[in-house]
């Protein structure tokens, strides 16, 4: 079975025996359905044909893609036609195909946060979210919630006439923008994950020990820890429960000082939760997802 992985910063593609190993993985440009739709259809269709070349399309036993932005995207229908054929197809959102490579079927809650960000829960056999509405209204946590805070400090350092930080000074240099002027005309032409890009820089000031930087990833460590508490609330799983939180995507699996923060706040609230970074890649996910169908059929 083909599984495939579409984030707003690439489409991962990897094909998957009946036990789970991997036999063919390949990777294309961006696919959340949102940003643009034809570019990420064209991505999506690539990563398919390419591994059915490898493999041989007669040997697919089944196809399922876990999309950036399905829901609100109104191409589902049309998405699902373009890859209809002897085979089942199964479509999710890039957060559920994420949960079952975490879960497997057990109770838990796994927080992403990337380009964008959502947490999502599985507890009394019902699957629950908090936040994942995108970067108009939400993604809180996110390496493009941390570029956003970047650049409205630079506006508010204008507005105020203070002299910018040394971040700040960074940000300008590196994009080669004279004034902010140049700053806004290039966010509104921008796409998310341009924006999200920013906490790279964020990132590498925060290991020189710059304290605006860190102050910035701990604040995103704490807007992820905030909508995990939320949903430990809804489930209402007190300090005498075990129970386990993953974090999976590129921010908090590449940054230590985001992780430490979720971590740090987590402690605080519930002592006996069990976090941990996410070890499984997202898309190992489709194939969880596709035995679960399976056995549904049996």
């Amino acid at each position: 079975m083909i599984g495939i992985d579409a984030g707003g910063t690439s489409v991962k593609g990897k094909a998957f025996d009946k036990q789970g190993q991997e036999l063919w993985i390949c990777q294309a440009g961006f696919g959340n359905l949102v940003m643009d739709y034809p570019r990420a259809k064209t991505h999506l269709k690539q990563v398919v044909a390419q591994i059915q070349k490898e493999l041989g399309r007669e040997n697919c036993q089944g196809l399922v893609l876990g999309i950036a932005g399905l829901e609100a995207s109104p191409h589902q229908e049309d998405l699902k036609a373009m890859f209809v054929g002897e085979y089942p197809v199964y479509l999710l959102n890039d957060g559920q195909l994420a949960l079952y490579a975490a879960l497997q079927g057990e109770e838990g809650i796994l927080a992403i946060a990337g380009t964008g960000s959502i947490v999502l829960g599985y507890f009394n056999n019902e699957m629950t979210r908090v936040g994942g509405w995108g970067q108009l209204l939400g993604d809180e946590g996110s390496a493009y919630s941390i570029g956003i805070h970047l650049l409205k400090s630079v506006l508010n350092r204008y507005d105020k006439a203070c002299l910018y930080s040394q971040l700040e000074v960074s940000l300008l240099a590196e994009k080669g923008w004279q004034d902010v002027f140049d700053l806004s005309k290039w966010v509104y032409q921008a796409t998310k994950d341009q924006i999200a890009d920013l906490a790279r820089l964020v990132a590498d000031h925060a290991d020189k020990g710059d304290a605006q930087a860190e102050a910035l990833l701990y604040h995103a460590g704490l807007e992820i820890a905030e909508q995990i508490i939320v949903l430990l609330n809804r489930y209402e799983i007190t300090s005498s429960v075990d129970f386990k939180v993953y974090l999976a995507g590129s921010l908090v699996q590449k940054n230590d000082q985001v992780f430490e923060s979720v971590c740090q706040q987590l402690e605080t609230y519930n002592p006996r939760l069990k976090v941990q970074r996410l070890e499984e890649e997202n898309v190992k996910g489709a194939y969880y997802y596709f035995v679960h169908k399976e056995r549904e059929q049996i």
